[in-house]
């Protein structure tokens, strides 16, 4: 009634509602950030685990919206997970693994995310997500920006798979390349290029 606002956390306006909105969805009408951030809890497979480490840092993508945001690994726990909470392999051993994310990442409590990190002690080579490679005639082949700026099919050499979502390229791609998503009708050698963020590139 006063028109006045009072938190007992200091902190910065995130997000702001209608509130006659904000009652019917029984969300907040004012959230608040103190700058803490977030805590992501995962699930590290036996396999993975002793390739991982404490502040190493991974990618969080959101399944909702596709954005993504860079973690630091906090805490991996020494005991095995319940096996009904983890989605992986009935076969392997899940331990728990921490996340955490600055507090300017547009995430919410309760939001489901994917962890997507390379081993911490990757040697040789270039680890690229599986779905930028095509298998075609027993080669693996990628498109890649040309130096007229135009696609380009290009063979490559691939070497061990990693955590599952990543292979590793061992030749014919550099870190300078710019790698095009390879499926689609405009997705061919010549067709023009242009750079976008990951959130436009997937098209969310």
């Amino acid at each position: 009634d006063s028109g006045s606002v009072t938190a007992k956390t200091g902190g910065v306006v995130k997000t702001v509602r209608d509130a006659k909105s904000a009652s019917l969805t029984a969300s907040p009408v004012i959230e608040i950030s103190d700058g803490g951030g977030f805590y992501v809890e995962a699930a590290c497979s036996e396999l993975d685990r002793a390739a991982v480490r404490l502040g190493q840092s991974v990618t969080i993508r959101s399944w909702e919206n596709n954005n993504e945001y860079q973690g630091t690994v906090t805490a991996l726990g020494d005991t095995p997970m319940d096996s009904s909470l983890v989605g992986g392999s009935g076969s392997n051993t899940y331990y728990p693994l921490t996340v955490q994310v600055g507090g300017d990442a547009k995430m919410r409590e309760g939001e489901m995310v994917r962890v997507l990190y390379t081993p911490a002690d990757t040697q040789e080579g270039i680890y690229l997500q599986n779905e930028f490679i095509l298998t075609e005639n027993g080669r693996s082949v990628v498109f890649v920006r040309g130096a007229d700026g135009r696609l380009e099919e290009r063979t490559v050499q691939t070497g061990k798979s990693a955590w599952g979502y990543y292979t590793q390229v061992l030749g014919g791609l550099t870190s300078a390349d710019y790698v095009a998503f390879p499926y689609g009708s405009t997705v061919r050698t010549g067709a023009q290029t242009t750079e976008a963020t990951p959130d436009q590139f997937y098209g969310y």
